[in-house]
């Protein structure tokens, strides 16, 4: 099925697909056998198009400026909604002598399926265990960030569209792929407010947009970064750039 839709592509020099792991991906239980992991880490060395060396990973062969982790987010998250959530050891430990290596100057960006500050449906407690995902998450990829300067952190799962900057970082949301969700109250902090984001003086909304359809597109260049969001309507007839954001690298 991946293969059909993305057929074109195979005739771009060096395009390939680099995935990240979520909650659709993952078994729901020991019965599931339709959602398997290593079938797709397998699928990698009989797809032209598809490269997924593992469930978490480094993207190798980059310019020197430029550094991409893509994190498995799912190993942190308990679906059943419990508080003791240890994190992952061994994610944390490759994901550091990655990012915090000294040697790698220019851009580092981090990518992972679950955000960890959101004002879509996912960053309330209208389900239960919602604060838990998003206080793990935060419990374990904010240190990571931050200690590593990583400049920019993408995810998606909440089908919202949002760029929130920090003082470390920016994160941005791009969850408007597949459905279109309303936000939460976006004059109020979510509900959840993980520790690490107690005032609103810890977070800027630079752009926070639900109800809408949409995608990304990222330019990186050795000075420069961008960031298109584009608006689709229903019917899919056309599609506008709605947001940019830019940074120069310092």
């Amino acid at each position: 099925m991946f293969e059909i839709p993305y057929a074109d592509f195979r005739n771009l020099k060096n395009f390939y697909f680099w995935p990240v792991l979520g909650n659709h991906d993952y078994p729901d239980d020991e019965e599931d056998f339709i959602r398997d992991i290593n079938a797709q880490i397998n699928y990698s060395l009989k797809s032209p198009l598809w490269r997924m060396p593992y469930s978490y990973y480094s993207m190798p062969k980059l310019p020197s400026w430029l550094h991409i982790f893509l994190f498995d987010t799912e190993l942190l998250i308990d679906d059943a909604g419990n508080s003791n959530i240890s994190g992952d050891p061994k994610q944390e430990e490759v994901a550091r002598k990655y990012l915090c290596n000294p040697k790698r100057k220019g851009w580092k960006l981090a990518m992972g399926h679950h955000p960890f500050l959101t004002f879509g449906p996912r960053g309330t407690t209208y389900a239960p265990r919602n604060k838990n995902d998003m206080d793990a998450m935060a419990k374990f990829i904010h240190p990571i960030l931050k200690d590593c300067k990583v400049d920019i952190y993408f995810s998606g799962h909440d089908h919202v569209q949002e760029h929130i900057s920090t003082p470390h970082f920016e994160l941005i949301v791009q969850g408007g792929g597949s459905e279109a969700n309303s936000l939460w109250k976006t004059n109020e902090p979510p509900l959840y407010f993980s520790s690490l984001f107690q005032t609103t003086d810890s977070y800027s909304k630079k752009y926070v947009k639900g109800k809408e359809l949409g995608f990304s597109i990222i330019k990186a260049s050795k000075h420069k970064i961008e960031v298109n969001f584009f608006k689709v309507p229903k019917d899919g007839s056309n599609f506008s750039n709605t947001y940019t954001y830019k940074k120069d690298l310092n």
